[in-house]
């Protein structure tokens, strides 16, 4: 790869990101492990309630966000200032979907200019739930190789 990609995480200080949470592997994967890929160039923004776009405007390829919404978790902006004028993408990770059935997909989706998702559910599930509303796209970070040769899943009975 020529240039690295680079990233803005855009984030509010909340539980889905904190070491006290029950469930870490949201922080692990948004905090720590980006950091890892030799591909990715990350910079993190923490903000109260909302973020002003423009000041990343010529420094990033594309916008991370926690989720959609801020329905359980509350790590996202309540606003992206700029986003409608700006042609910088949006991605977000896949939330619980249970809690699209709460809110309003399409809404959120627009709010913060989506353009794809990510995650680890299946994509007729996904597509049931969040992208009916949508021509938002998703992809997966997790690949069938990587379960393939583990040991507790080739002995299963």
């Amino acid at each position: 790869m020529e240039r690295k990609i680079q990233v803005a995480f855009i984030y509010k200080d909340c539980l889905g990101l904190s070491e006290h949470n029950f469930f870490t592997q949201h922080r692990n994967l948004l905090l720590k492990a980006l950091t890892r890929n030799k591909d990715v160039d990350v910079q993190y923004y923490l903000c109260d309630k909302g973020f002003d776009v423009d000041k990343i405007r010529d420094k990033t390829d594309a916008i991370l966000l926690y989720e959609d919404q801020n329905f359980w978790a509350n790590c996202v902006p309540d606003e992206l200032l700029g986003i409608k004028n700006s042609n910088i993408p949006v991605i977000v990770k896949i939330g619980d979907p249970w809690d699209a059935t709460k809110y309003d997909v399409k809404a959120s989706q627009e709010k913060y200019k989506i353009d794809g998702y990510f995650g680890t559910y299946a994509s007729d599930f996904f597509t049931s739930i969040i992208q009916k509303t949508s021509t938002t796209s998703a992809f997966y970070m997790v690949s069938n190789h990587h379960y393939i040769k583990m040991l507790f899943l080739l002995k299963r009975e």
